[in-house]
């Protein structure tokens, strides 16, 4: 076995561990009540609230770490040409999951349109810089290509 090809295969481990972990790690921050957590933060910033400013930080790494799982994995490299696309439907399906198990299983928790809202933000956020990057990344490989 090459070099190369141990590293891939470390590296699609490592994406998707991490991913798995995100995605608990979500879980965990959307289902868990602060409430009782005696933490004193404004209540408003630029008269939008606090907690929408985290669900949009959370919600923020998602197309980024979705994209590379996309890109680094054995399985699902024949839905690379697709990982925009697929990671903007998983994302949306999961912003939705989250508010609806608050909404609905939830008593601790209330599920809010607005935080849907903020989750969407959040991840159209990180799919404009996550499609700059993927540009740059065009540019150099074109620019290292006509060198050759």
């Amino acid at each position: 076995m090459s070099y190369i090809y141990i590293m891939k295969i470390r590296g699609s481990l490592q994406v998707k561990i991490l991913f798995v972990f995100y995605i608990l790690f979500l879980f965990f921050l959307c289902f868990t009540n602060f409430g009782s957590l005696d933490i004193d933060l404004p209540t408003n910033i630029l008269g939008i609230g606090i907690d929408k400013y985290i669900h949009s930080l959370m919600f923020f790494p998602y197309p980024i770490l979705a994209w590379l799982v996309f890109q680094y994995s054995r399985h699902l490299k024949k839905y690379s040409k697709y990982a925009l696309s697929l990671s903007a439907i998983s994302g949306m399906v999961i912003a939705i999951f989250t508010e609806s198990v608050q909404f609905y299983f939830l008593p601790n928790r209330e599920g809010d349109p607005l935080d849907f809202f903020a989750d969407t933000i959040g991840l159209v956020l990180s799919f404009i810089l996550l499609y700059f990057i993927m540009g740059a990344l065009k540019k150099k490989v074109e620019k290292s290509t006509e060198i050759k």
